[in-house]
C-alpha cells in the first residue's frame, strides 16, 4: 500500500492500520504485508508537519481487501489396472489448481521414486500389493494447501510361470520328435497352455510342433489363465543313420582262413548282425568304428 499525502508538510509521519488496529513498526509511506485475509480493511493516519495543518491528523479513505484460495488436488490413473510381473505401466497425473508449472514426486508404497518427477511416471518393477501415488506441489499463488497428495492406485501384478522344459531324447534320422510330449513341460506350472514357435520372438508359429523332422532350436510359450507367458528354447536332435562297408573278400583255399573287414560310421555303440548264408549272429555293444 502507498499513502499520498494532501498538506502533509516535508516529512509527515504515518501509521498503517488493519481493521482499525495499529500494525507495529509500520510507520513509512508505503506498508507491505502478506498476512491479510479476505474482508480485512487497511487504512493509514497521517500526521502532517505542516505549520499550518489543522487538524495535524488525518485518517486516510479505507481499502477493503478480497483475498482468494483456490484448494488443489491431483489423481493419477493407470495404463493398465493389471500385469505380468516385469510388465510395463504408465502412471498419469492430473492436477486440478496445479498453477502453471506444478512440481511433482512419484511414490511406491510412500518411497520417494529417485529421479521421477514429471507429470508422468512408467515403471516395470512393481510387484504385488504395491501403492504408487504422487505428491503435487501446486505454485499457483492462491493455493492453500500447496502441497497435495494423490489417490492411491493400487495395481494387480500376476507372477510369471515356471516353465521347465527337458530336451527329448535324440531320435534316428528317420524318425521324428513329438515337442507336445507332456515329458518335453513335466514340472511346470499346472494349467498351461503351450504354444510352439520357431523363433524366439514367438511370432513365427510352428506348424509341425508334433511331427518335428529337422533337427535346431525351437521354442515353447506356456502361458496362465492371467494371460503370463514365458518362453524357452527346446533344442531337437537327431542321430545320423549308420552306414557299414564290408572289405577283404576275395578267393582262398578251402580250410584257411581270410579276415573281413567292418567298417561303421555313426555314433557308438553298435549292433552288428551277420550271416554265412544260413546262420545269422548278432554282436551288440560295439564301441569301435571296426570289426
Amino acid at each position: 500500500f502507498t499513502a499520498t499525502p494532501v498538506n502533509g508538510g516535508p516529512a509527515p509521519t504515518y501509521q498503517w492500520q488493519i481493521n482499525g488496529v495499529d500494525v507495529t513498526g509500520e510507520t513509512g509511506s508505503t506498508f507491505t504485508t502478506t498476512t491479510l485475509v479476505n474482508g480485512d480493511i487497511v487504512t493509514v493516519i497521517m500526521t502532517s508537519n505542516d505549520p499550518c495543518a489543522n487538524p495535524v491528523t488525518a485518517t486516510s479513505n479505507a481499502v477493503t481487501i478480497t483475498a482468494t484460495t483456490v484448494t488443489p488436488s491431483v489423481t493419477i490413473a493407470a495404463s493398465t489396472t493389471s500385469i505380468c510381473a516385469g510388465g510395463s505401466v504408465t502412471f498419469t497425473a492430473t492436477p486440478v489448481n496445479g498453477g502453471p508449472a506444478p512440481a511433482y514426486q512419484w511414490q511406491i508404497n510412500g518411497i520417494d521414486v529417485t529421479g521421477e518427477t514429471g507429470s508422468t511416471f512408467t515403471t516395470t518393477t512393481l510387484v504385488n500389493g504395491d501403492i504408487v501415488t504422487v505428491i503435487m506441489t501446486s505454485n499457483d499463488p492462491c493455493a492453500n494447501p500447496v502441497v497435495v497428495n494423490s489417490n492411491p492406485f493400487t495395481v494387480e501384478v500376476s507372477v510369471l510361470p515356471n516353465l521347465i522344459i527337458t530336451n527329448p531324447a535324440a531320435v534316428c534320422a528317420t524318425g521324428t520328435v513329438d515337442l507336445t510330449a507332456a515329458g518335453i513341460t513335466n514340472g511346470s506350472t499346472a494349467g498351461l497352455t503351450y504354444t510352439y514357435w520357431a523363433n524366439a520372438a514367438a511370432t513365427v508359429a510352428l506348424a509341425n510342433a508334433s511331427d518335428v523332422a529337422i533337427g535346431g532350436t525351437y521354442y515353447i510359450k506356456g502361458t496362465t489363465a492371467e494371460g503370463c507367458s514365458v518362453v524357452k528354447p527346446v533344442i531337437v536332435s537327431f542321430l545320423p543313420i549308420p552306414t557299414a562297408i564290408l572289405s577283404g573278400g576275395g578267393i582262398i583255399c578251402e580250410g584257411s582262413n581270410k579276415t573281413l573287414t567292418v567298417t561303421l560310421a555313426g555314433t557308438p555303440p553298435f549292433q552288428l548282425v551277420y550271416t554265412n548264408g544260413t546262420v545269422s549272429t548278432t554282436v551288440n555293444s560295439i564301441a569301435s568304428n571296426t570289426y
